[in-house]
């Protein structure tokens, strides 16, 4: 209990979303006892923090832009810790590939409603959700497309 609660700490004090941080280690155990809903309901929630840290960004990214204050050096820290973010969101759907297969829905509705097209996209196709393909291309008019799949 204490080793776990120093490493939260250190964890929590070294600027990490303790939110975040919680739910992940919940994950964790949560994994090794295969319990498929309570993964896919934390995989969810995770997924949504890590999604809306690259919105922000973005956000922060564009309004230092509208303003003119955006510099070399800043520009270069946003878009590190853009691509730290990215990452961190690849891994993250690597690592839980199975339960994300499972729970697919939810996960390719949080990307589309954080406007992640491209990557809801590219998860609809690694987890062979050719429905959601179809109906992507579909509604796009992009009829072709949805013929191929």
């Amino acid at each position: 209990g204490d080793v776990y609660k120093r490493q939260y700490q250190r964890r929590v004090h070294g600027n990490t979303n303790a939110l975040q941080y919680y739910l992940e280690e919940k994950m964790k155990m949560v994994m090794e006892e295969g319990t498929l809903m309570q993964g896919i309901i934390l995989s969810a929630w995770i997924l949504q923090l890590k999604l809306d840290k690259l919105n922000k960004l973005s956000t922060k990214a564009g309004e230092l832009l509208s303003k003119g204050k955006l510099r070399k050096n800043v520009d270069q820290k946003i878009q590190e810790k853009y691509i730290d973010n990215l990452q961190s969101v690849l891994k993250f759907l690597k690592d839980y590939k199975g339960i994300m297969t499972e729970g697919a829905s939810i996960i390719l509705q949080l990307f589309q409603d954080y406007g992640k097209f491209k990557d809801c996209l590219s998860f609809a196709k690694d987890t062979e959700n050719f429905e959601s393909l179809i109906l992507y291309h579909s509604n796009n008019n992009n009829i072709r497309e949805s013929i191929k799949i």
